[in-house]
Order: C-alpha cells, then sequence, then structure tokens
C-alpha cells in the first residue's frame, strides 16, 4: 500500500476541500502542549496567555462542533495546582475530552505524581476505543521514566539504567525530561494493533513524544523500538505527538508522524481540528499550527 501526502497550508483552500467531500465521520478538536503555569513568561513560552488562547480553541470547537476534544500531554508546566483553571475550561464545551499524559503533567510535588491522572480522568495511563472504522490508541511515554516513578521502584531504576546508556552512546534523546515505553505496553500495543488490522479498522495513534524522525532530541528513549512495532503493520497508520512545539509532517513505510506546535509558544494561538475521513484525514491548522491532508490510495 502506497501512502500519498498532499500538504496545503492554505485554511481557505483545506476547506474548499472538505466541502467538495461527503462530511467527515467526525471532527476531532486537537490541543497540545498548553503548559499554563502562573508564572512570568520564559523565553517563547507564555505561561499565562494559555488560558486565553485555551479559552479561544474551545470556542471554536463549540462552533465547529467537534465530536470530542484530544490533548497531546503538557496541560500545566508545573505545580499540581494550576491544573484547576485550565481543567475548568474544558467544562464550557458539552463533549468528551481524551488526555495524553506528558512530562510536565508530573512537574508536581513527589506525593502529588499519583493524583495527576485521576484528575485528567484517567483510569488507565494508555487506552484505546473505536469510532466508526477507526481506532484510537492512546500511548503513555512517561511509562518508563525518572520523573513518573517512585525513587527506588522498579520502573525509577529501570530508567536510571536506560537513561545512563542512552548518555553513554550520547543518544541526541539522553534528556531526563524524555521517558520510554515499557514492555507491558508495547505489548498491548502489539495486541491493539492486531486486533485492528483484523477489525478492518484504520488506526491513529496519540502519543505526547515523538518517535519518528529518528535522532530527534524529543523523541522516546526507545523510539526506534515503537517505530519498528508500529510499521510491522500495513494500512492507513498515522502517529500524531506533541513534545517538540513545533509543527511537522514526515512519513516512513506507510506511517505518517505528525507534531503540534506547542499552544504556550509565542503569542499566536495554535490549535487544530482533525477531520476523519473514511481513507483520509484533513488537519485543520488555526494560528500558527500547520494544516495537512493525508490521502491514501
Amino acid at each position: 500500500m502506497r501512502l500519498f501526502l498532499f500538504i496545503v497550508f492554505s485554511i481557505s483552500s483545506l476547506h474548499v476541500i472538505a466541502q467538495e467531500n461527503k462530511q467527515p465521520l467526525l471532527k476531532v478538536g486537537i490541543i497540545a502542549d498548553v503548559q499554563y503555569c502562573d508564572e512570568e513568561n520564559k523565553g517563547t513560552r507564555y505561561y499565562r496567555l494559555s488560558v486565553s488562547k485555551l479559552k479561544n480553541a474551545i470556542t471554536h470547537f463549540r462552533s465547529e462542533e467537534v465530536d470530542f476534544i484530544i490533548n497531546l500531554g503538557d496541560l500545566i508546566d508545573r505545580d499540581f495546582e494550576n491544573f484547576e483553571p485550565i481543567l475548568n475550561i474544558f467544562t464550557q464545551i458539552d463533549v468528551p475530552v481524551y488526555n495524553v499524559l506528558g512530562n510536565h503533567d508530573f512537574s508536581v510535588e513527589e506525593d502529588q505524581k499519583e493524583k495527576v491522572p485521576p484528575i485528567l480522568g484517567l483510569e488507565k495511563r494508555y487506552y484505546s476505543f473505536s469510532r466508526f472504522n477507526w481506532k484510537f490508541i492512546f500511548l503513555d511515554g512517561n511509562d518508563i521514566s525518572l520523573y513518573a516513578n517512585d525513587k527506588g521502584s522498579d520502573k525509577y531504576e529501570i530508567a536510571r539504567l536506560m537513561l545512563d546508556s542512552l548518555k553513554g552512546k550520547n543518544a541526541a534523546n539522553a534528556h531526563e525530561w524524555n521517558g520510554a515505553i515499557g514492555k507491558s505496553q508495547a505489548e498491548w500495543i502489539s495486541q491493539q494493533l492486531s486486533q485492528a488490522r483484523k477489525s478492518g479498522e484504520n488506526i491513529i495513534l496519540l502519543s505526547h513524544f515523538p518517535v519518528f524522525p529518528l535522532n530527534d532530541h524529543e523523541n522516546l528513549w526507545n523510539s526506534l523500538e515503537i517505530k519498528n512495532l508500529i510499521e510491522q503493520f500495513s494500512g492507513k497508520i498515522v502517529f500524531l505527538n506533541g513534545h517538540t512545539h513545533r509543527s511537522s509532517l514526515n512519513f516512513s513505510n506507510n506511517v505518517c508522524y505528525v507534531s503540534f506546535r506547542g499552544m504556550v509558544e509565542e503569542t499566536e494561538n495554535s490549535f487544530a481540528i482533525l477531520e476523519v475521513y473514511n481513507d483520509s484525514l484533513i488537519i485543520n491548522g488555526f494560528g500558527a499550527e500547520e494544516s495537512h491532508q493525508i490521502n491514501w490510495e
């Protein structure tokens, strides 16, 4: 199966394309790296401005009548109390919000880290569901990490050894703010992909951390392993992530990899609406976010 990518930068052109097609099966609001905290700006990150940006995005999602919203991680930059003003904004729209856990979501006091998944409505840190002929698979790249696990725990020690090994190889992604997907989760991902293939479903994977292009300093520690696992499967597969704070589209072995710009960046907003069709996807970018059309033949 061959993958054809049409990258469209004109929002008006995208809307013409969408109108010429039949109505999408789903409209999905996409946000990434809101990273709110009640702190002064730092470099390109305008922390307090994220509140008004998110409100603007929610208003737009409501007007477009999205079916649900996906947050690709890092709702806050630090401190547990910063979740409340951000989560309150989601109450302004009566649609589900599906969360991916980001590394900054765990930038809280040690005794509050176990509260992070529950406050985001997560009974499990990785999960999946199906809508029409598309399977949405939500990953937890903080599974093996130094910041999301108790010091001295098995996963913490595995993370320490993995990071030390990467540093010894001068790996680009050998940073404490990255993490990895553990063995149990990797086996679960393989099962999810197998089930989707057997049922004839297309696949959208959601991750905070990218896995491609390789040798990127924001990648999962075991990005090559996860990339190879995903690319064993044929068909229509898309991998969506945040963490990089920049928009990009790449493909490898018929898998399309899309990174979204961080909402916290600069003064211009950035969010997207994903239009899901039977055999194609349209990403309508707003503000500084890029737009793409992905077709398969």
